[in-house]
């Protein structure tokens, strides 16, 4: 009777010990599931992010480059105006001075 409770609590023992190694295998598992699951989504939305930003940088490099342009093609034409003015202007002058 005492071999037979001997051999029941060994055996129990075991078996025990091999469930809950059984379980911390399966805990683990799903542990490192979940984390590269967390990691995947951490890396989609890094990749989500960095695309966004490009995109925005993008369109206010574009606009930008649309001021620029706009504020040099202003400046070319009131250039382009006053040396019209002026070739309009030095020669009046001239001929006045000269009449004096």
């Amino acid at each position: 009777a005492i071999l037979a409770v001997l051999v029941g609590l060994g055996l129990g023992a075991i078996g025990g010990y091999l469930g809950l190694r059984g379980l911390s295998i399966k805990r683990r598992a799903e542990a490192e599931s979940e984390a590269t699951q967390v990691l995947d989504e951490a890396r989609e939305a890094e990749r989500r992010i960095l695309l966004d930003a490009k995109e925005e940088a993008f369109k206010v490099r574009s606009e930008h480059e649309g001021d620029v342009r706009e504020r040099r093609t202003s400046a070319l034409n009131n250039a382009s105006r006053i040396v019209r003015k002026t070739l309009i202007v030095v020669p009046t002058t001239l001929k006045s001075v000269r009449r004096v």
